[in-house]
């Protein structure tokens, strides 16, 4: 063998070494990754001064080192990803191999028999299954990392970014109860525990403190902390929680396949991703003993109907789950969260906490809190006494000593209410110039009708007014009110990286205080429709100045994903505020009140924006991926300006034209959501001449394509084509609710179609059937879907999941020619061509599935 082929693998050998030692791979696990391509080296250099076997001995030396080469080359991209224990298993093990290696290739330098005396001469397999584990577990990092980087919610931190965890000595009754529920054999029945408390009783604390423990004992699956008003973080929860639990060594594999099966599982439908991402993976665990718990907090802070949806994943198949699995899931009482945890299937399985009625309990543990904060006050919420703390800690309050007094010696200030009082009218006396209380009520306001977590830019740039810049806003903002209300708001500090954080309500009874005229003074008290209604006019303003290629686009014939540096074009043209306007005018629109003087200015921003800008502002939705919604948004739009027009005179065109647009994005959805210059390149040439859409917006049309036979006069009757099936389309069914129609084919799949979007829920076809499918029937309750097919097989879908429910139900012995359910939705009926009706079909349905 050449010393070229020597050199050349020693070179790429140290290049590895250089790269692996700069990578942020943490240590230790650096440190043995990076000390094995110099072992290869060094297998390399000592085979060519060996005295026997010189050419097996040189051969198999190269071999090492291109082998080492290949295999740990993959982890310079692995960067700040999480090492998992196989990673670590599988490098580990393939550095002691290549340690033995050396040793024993020393070994013949003075002997003779290399392939006795070596080991590995004749069979390199232990060397190669090494190089299999390290290439499995970097492909479960890879896939693991699809699930995202991680958020599992700020409630385990304090706004000193300390651990929000139970003090010692504090709530020990309740948690010893859920230690004992834990480890209690007799409780495997029972594998949720539900701890209820009103607000600011103190439960997300037990939460965090029960997470630590179980992470100490080395039991915990996955935490999760809901917090109000954080949509998109709440919307991850499913995604999250199987992130955590993919740190399991015993649950990794079965998560990672999953996301194998299905790439784009992270945007999925919650009831999917469950099943297969949590549910499916537990049931790989059987039925072990060893403890695996997953906490829930603040469910009761989520959308309503997520919140059932997601107790009703977690109750489903509860008896199949293995016994050592355990939920911990906190909330208030409230009705939605009771009618899914004391339903007479779900009951059984639920353990009930309470934190209410236990006030000699209460006064113990804030005695104890205070003890460690602040000693003298007693008797009140554990929310009243952290508000209490930070009040005292806040540096506005210059003589602390004073406020305590206060706070001990005022009755009425041992309720809630009147302590958010007296630290509002500590900051913002009566004697406050009305500028800065009107500023006060604008940014609350702002900041509980926004519809996603707001940062101190994006506040400011809706605020703003035409005298003033953002940047000048923020600092008046930030100085004139936020700096002052410390105690009540989590607050950036003010640097570049915190700027990018969202000012959030350090607790939901603040916002239930200044919403409420029986519970707030009138100098604060904020009416939520009209917040709603100012929102809206910052959100139009600011759309005012959408415009054309918004993010100077130069090739109008590529494809959004095929636009080098997108993503940063998207962040320098289409800022933060822009884009939250974009997305939620219309929902304020909504909430907004219609009787104001203000409601004329809305009424001619929203005419403006209407003949002006809405092209520009799909275009915007393309670009953000957002096009599908974009279709909902224009129908509430449609429904404001209805309403609006029975009380005011507005311009009849303008209903018109919202129903314009709508066709216009159903017609060319697949072409405007995959290029956001199409609008004006395709989309626009092939619009009807006669409608209000080209009327406006025809001069923007480019020269490009034209229809050969000369354009349409007006819309077709067809809503939308829905193309997906590869043959002919042999079924249809329209779901109860009538949102969701399903679509059978002779190409053996069955989709379900949006009613209002036209595109494919869930993303893909539901496929099992190897023949044609012959005929679709919903369950009463629209949660299943039946089909039946020539395969001579009827199969039962979860809507939600496009998952199969059950095995496939066989006994015709021909095709499935119909079906029909029983109105309780218990049976199921068929028939066949070979003229039978099958008995009837027992689906043993769960109660919501029905």
């Amino acid at each position: 063998m050449s010393d070229d082929a020597y050199n050349a693998v020693t070179l790429a050998l140290g290049a590895l070494a250089a790269v692996l030692g700069a990578s942020p791979i943490p240590d230790p696990f650096k440190a043995v990754a990076t000390a094995i391509p110099a072992i290869a080296v060094q297998v390399i250099r000592i085979s060519q001064v060996v005295k026997t076997n010189k050419r097996d001995a040189r051969d198999f030396a190269l071999y090492i080192g291109r082998l080492t080469d290949t295999t740990l080359r993959p982890l310079q991209d692995l960067g700040r990803k999480p090492i998992n224990a196989k990673m670590e298993n599988a490098v580990a093990d393939f550095h002691d191999e290549r340690t033995q290696v050396a040793l024993d290739m020393g070994k013949l330098t003075t002997r003779s028999r290399w392939r006795r005396t070596a080991g590995y001469g004749s069979d390199p397999m232990k060397i190669v299954a090494s190089k299999e584990r390290i290439r499995n577990a970097v492909e479960i990092i890879d896939l693991i990392e699809r699930l995202g980087k991680g958020d599992n919610g700020a409630a385990v931190k304090g706004r000193d970014g300390k651990e929000r965890i139970c003090l010692e000595g504090t709530r020990k009754a309740a948690l010893d109860v859920i230690e004992k529920w834990i480890e209690d054999s007799r409780h495997e029945g029972k594998h949720i525990l539900w701890l209820k408390a009103a607000a600011g009783c103190g439960k997300s604390c037990v939460a965090a403190t029960v997470e630590k423990r179980a992470k100490a004992s080395k039991r915990l699956g996955a935490a999760f902390y809901f917090a109000r008003g954080k949509a998109t973080h709440n919307a991850g929860v499913i995604v999250e929680l199987s992130r955590q639990l993919a740190s399991r060594p015993e649950l990794q594999s079965a998560i990672a396949a999953a996301v194998k099966e299905d790439r784009n599982i992270a945007r999925r439908t919650p009831a999917y991703q469950y099943l297969k991402l949590i549910h499916d993976p537990l049931l790989t665990l059987g039925q072990t003993t060893r403890k695996l718990v997953i906490i829930v907090d603040a469910v009761d802070e989520c959308d309503q109907q997520d919140a059932s949806d997601l107790l009703e994943f977690i109750s489903r198949d509860h008896e199949r789950l293995p016994a050592g699995v355990k939920f911990v899931i906190t909330s208030r009482i409230d009705p939605h969260i009771r009618c899914e945890l004391e339903s007479p299937s779900v009951s059984p399985t639920v353990e009930h906490l309470s934190l209410d009625g236990d006030s000699s309990g209460v006064e113990r543990d804030i005695a104890a809190y205070f003890k460690e904060r602040l000693p003298a006050l007693t008797k009140r919420l554990f929310i009243w006494a952290a508000t209490s703390a930070l009040l005292l800690a806040d540096p506005n309050f210059r003589d602390p000593e004073a406020q305590l007094e206060r706070l001990l010696s005022t009755p009425s200030l041992t309720n809630l209410d009147d302590l958010y009082l007296s630290a509002l009218d500590h900051a913002f006396p009566p004697t406050v110039a009305a500028p800065v209380l009107a500023l006060l009520r604008n940014v609350l306001g702002a900041l509980v009708a926004a519809r996603t977590p707001i940062n101190v830019m994006t506040l400011a740039a809706l605020l703003a007014s035409r005298e003033s810049s953002p940047d000048e806003t923020a600092g008046e903002i930030h100085n004139k009110i936020l700096s002052w209300l410390q105690a009540i708001l989590t607050i950036p500090d003010g640097d570049d990286k915190a700027d990018a954080d969202p000012i959030q309500f350090l607790h939901q009874s603040f916002v239930d205080f200044l919403i409420r005229e029986d519970r707030c003074d009138n100098r604060f008290l904020l009416r939520v429709p009209e917040h709603h209604e100012q929102m809206a006019i910052r959100c139009l303003r600011c759309m005012s100045n959408l415009q054309r290629n918004i993010c100077h686009l130069t090739d109008p014939s590529k494809l959004n994903s095929e636009v080098e540096g997108l993503s940063a074009k998207i962040e320098e043209y289409i800022s933060p505020a822009l884009a939250y306007a974009c997305l939620y005018w219309t929902d304020h629109l909504s909430e907004a009140r219609t009787d104001s003087k203000e409601s004329l200015e809305v009424d001619l921003l929203v005419e403006h924006f209407l003949k002006q800008k809405i092209l520009y502002w799909i275009e915007v939705l393309s670009l953000l991926g957002k096009t599908k919604e974009a279709v909902i948004l224009l129908r509430s739009a449609d429904t404001w300006v209805t309403a609006r027009a029975s009380l005011v005179t507005l311009d009849p065109s303008l209903s018109v034209l919202l129903r314009d647009a709508r066709r216009f994005l159903l017609e060319f959805m697949e072409p405007i959501s995959t290029s956001s210059l199409h609008i004006y390149s395709s989309a626009l040439a092939f619009s009807p001449s006669s409608t209000e859409l080209v009327a406006s917006y025809g001069h923007m049309l480019d020269a490009g394509p034209k229809p050969l036979r000369g354009r349409s006069v007006k819309w077709s009757n067809t809503l939308w084509v829905g193309s997906k099936h590869s043959n002919a389309v042999t079924c249809l069914e329209w779901s109860p609710s009538g949102k969701i129609l399903a679509s059978g084919s002779h190409d053996t799949t069955v989709r379900l179609w949006d009613k209002e979007t036209g595109t494919v829920v869930g993303g893909g076809p539901l496929g099992g059937h190897t023949c044609g499918v012959l005929c679709l029937a919903w369950s009463p309750g629209g949660k299943v879907l039946a089909s039946g097919s020539a395969d001579t097989n009827l199969r039962l879908w979860e809507a939600d999941t496009g998952a199969t429910f059950g095995i496939p139900l066989v006994g015709h012995t021909d095709k499935v020619s119909c079906i029909a359910w029983s109105p309780n939705g218990k049976v199921l009926a068929s028939g066949s061509s070979g003229k039978t009706i099958s008995g009837m079909w027992r689906t043993m349905l769960p109660m919501a599935g029905r």
